[in-house]
């Protein structure tokens, strides 16, 4: 039998620098049955394919235990790792100071201080040189160690505790970045109220089954996906959309887990079990988008691969060049061991993915779901957008406001009963009005066969073996049908601003217009992105040019590009990308699924519970609000600028302290504040983006 290989995710303890990083997946990668290992610093975690027939966790725990990272499954309890280490090293330390300046130096002190100080250290620093890695951990050993031997132990219990202090707060903090988004999902109610057998069952959400039917009572938070059956209430689905007003949710409507219903009584039909509930799903993307690299964080960890070993190189020359030239072993030996915890470059590397982690949270909080550092990257750049109509611009509900019956035989409600069955099994919003209006008339669709849809076109069928189409002039046209007794029907309702199809079999037969209206939001944003300096802003749409026109003037749109088939948009995608630089799709997350995938950022809005949007999308807008663009565009310049800023920050430190480190004006002390400083200072910069 063929073996089917597995992915897990494992929660990691104490990665602290890039070099951690590459030292844990290459001891995990030499488990037996790992056949690949990915972790990220910024998410904390670590992502192992394995072929399960021989595959043993205890081993890859043990391997990982080696390399100085405890593993625990996602989700499974744990015992957290003490930290009262600093403490003690701080209590032994001042223990020293004290008994010195009462004129009792106890040395013996110092060296305990150092020695708790860098108990966690020592042996990741060995399992990483084991390991053929120089990590954070191995240049602070080797300067405490080098300390010790120089005989400054005061100097190495001080290096010690300002490590151990600023790895307590750097971790704090990463973790603060990494976890926010997990921390939605305890949100979420544990309990439901289910009904078997006729009765309300209390129970676990994680024993809710798909299909079953609980009960929401007012004030109550809702514990999964599902579609309301019965009842009303107003539900504010912050924690999913990010929209703070509330919406009103009644029979047919879909709601999500962890949102909560306000002032009604709700009966849900669950579609979803918990673990793959929307909430669930958006916390996993999250991650996963974490776990991605950006292009800058790519770039800066080949710099930090040449930095590393040239300042160990720098750090070597200046401890051993100048006294085998006769300069004394002590003062240079010191000038290196801090020029090596100087050098460290974990600041520098961790510029860029806490940044993007932040800014992968905030935009989730507030329901945007964007798929790595490069996506925001990508936006942060976009020069043009160009938008689908239906459902975009529009409030994406039309519904039929003329019929134009042409054949003498046929009236309006034997028209509507043709087009109703040829779009029976249609999920357009076009269709979906044509048959909305034979309901809502009281007509029965005709029963036809043969059903083709042809995208951006129409759809072809037939009855009792003759063909039947319902679509624009382009598909009626391909299939030799003559519109000239449409013309005038057709211009007058495009004038109007309308949307006409056309039905015919081997003539037409009735042109049916349909209208739709702009989004209350769509002029706003729209003038928002051109004020954001975004050049060129425009529609890409399989509808009639002077429908199309007519909603593109009323929101401010640069120009209209109508009547397009979908590999018609990927041209013109091409064509504005090439003209005005990065150019972003916006659509609905299925029918304009390949312009999505082409353009330079795909964004599909109102993906909140739309599986297709979620899974391919660039970016999804859980919410249906179109102000959700610009703020995206504002977000992505924000993180940015912070990874910019990051960057110059680490590189300024750096700048400022090696020279001073190489002359002797900087001791060690000195050394790990610029360092570990320098590192918070990045990590509390980055943390500034979670702010709503």
């Amino acid at each position: 039998m063929a073996n089917h290989t597995h992915t897990q995710d494992w929660q990691v303890e104490g990665l602290d620098c890039p070099s951690c990083v590459a030292a844990l997946e290459r001891a995990c990668r030499a488990v037996p049955g790992v056949l690949s290992a990915s972790a990220s610093l910024a998410a904390g975690r670590l992502r192992v394919t394995v072929d399960p027939q021989t595959f043993d966790a205890g081993a890859l725990r043990g391997a990982a235990r080696r390399a100085g990272h405890p593993l625990w499954r996602v989700g499974e309890p744990r015992a957290r790792a003490g930290h009262g280490w600093p403490f003690a090293c701080a209590a032994c330390l001042f223990l020293g100071v004290g008994a010195e300046a009462f004129g009792r130096p106890l040395a013996p002190l110092y060296l305990l201080a150092t020695l708790v100080g860098a108990a966690p250290l020592l042996p990741k620093a060995w399992a990483a040189l084991a390991l053929r890695a120089v990590t954070v951990d191995v240049l602070m050993s080797v300067a405490m160690l080098g300390a010790l031997a120089l005989g400054d132990w005061r100097e190495a219990a001080v290096l010690a505790l300002l490590f151990a202090v600023a790895q307590a707060l750097e971790r704090a903090s990463l973790a603060r970045a990494s976890h926010a988004v997990e921390a939605l999902l305890a949100l979420a109610p544990r309990r439901a109220r289910v009904e078997r057998g006729g009765e309300l069952v209390d129970v676990a959400v994680e024993e809710v089954r798909a299909g079953e039917r609980i009960r929401v009572r007012p004030g109550d938070l809702i514990p999964l996906d599902g579609t309301v059956e019965s009842g009303a209430s107003a539900v504010d689905e912050a924690t999913i959309t990010g929209e703070s007003v509330p919406a009103t949710k009644s029979a047919g409507d879909r709601v999500f887990a962890a949102t909560l219903a306000l002032d009604g009584a709700l009966t849900i039909r669950v579609s979803h079990r918990f673990a793959h509930s929307t909430l669930a799903r958006v916390v996993a993307l999250v991650e996963e988008a974490e776990a991605a690299g950006s292009p800058t964080q790519r770039v800066v960890d080949r710099f930090a691969a040449w930095y590393t070993p040239a300042i160990i190189g720098l750090a070597a020359a200046v401890s051993l060049l100048p006294p085998l030239c006769g300069a004394a072993w002590h003062e240079w030996v010191y000038r290196g061991l801090v020029l090596l915890v100087i050098g460290c470059p974990c600041a520098l590397v961790i510029a860029t993915p806490v940044a993007v982690a932040s800014g992968l949270t905030a935009a989730a909080r507030c329901g945007m779901l964007v798929r790595g550092g490069a996506v925001l990257e990508a936006a942060a750049g976009l020069r043009a957008v160009a938008f689908d109509k239906t459902g975009t611009l529009t409030v994406g509900r039309p519904h039929l406001a003329q019929v134009v019956v042409l054949a003498p035989d046929l009236s309006e409600d034997g028209a509507l009963a043709l087009a109703g069955g040829l779009e029976a099994e249609s999920s357009h919003p076009l269709a979906r009005a044509l048959v909305a209006a034979c309901a809502a008339r009281g007509v029965q669709p005709v029963a036809t066969t043969d059903h083709r849809v042809e995208p951006g076109r129409g759809v072809v069928g037939s009855l009792d073996g003759e063909p039947l189409g319902l679509g624009g002039p382009g598909l009626l046209g391909a299939l030799g049908v003559d519109l000239a007794a449409a013309a005038p029907v057709l211009d007058e309702l495009e004038e109007r601003g309308l949307t006409a199809v056309v039905l015919a079999n081997r003539e037409p037969l009735a042109v049916f217009a349909l209208s739709d209206t702009p989004r209350a939001e769509a002029a706003g944003t729209v003038a928002t992105l051109r004020s954001m300096g975004l050049t060129r802003l425009t529609m890409l749409t399989g509808d009639h040019a002077r429908a199309a026109r007519a909603i593109a003037s009323q929101v401010g749109l640069d120009e209209v590009y109508a009547e397009l088939l979908p590999a018609d948009k990927l041209t013109v995608l091409a064509e504005l990308t090439a003209e005005h630089g990065p150019t972003a799709m916006v659509g609905d997350g299925i029918n304009d699924a390949p312009a999505l995938a082409a353009a330079s950022v795909g964004i599909a809005l109102g993906a909140a519970g739309s599986d297709i949007a979620l899974e391919t999308a660039d970016v999804a807008l859980l919410g249906n609000d179109l102000r959700a663009l610009p703020a995206l565009v504002a977000l992505a310049r924000r993180v940015r600028a912070t990874i910019v800023a990051n960057i110059a920050i680490a590189l300024l430190v750096r700048v400022v302290l090696v020279p001073l480190a190489v002359l002797g004006h900087a001791g060690l002390w000195l050394a790990i504040v610029g360092d570990m400083g320098g590192s918070l200072a990045v990590t509390a910069h980055s943390l500034r983006l979670l702010r709503r």
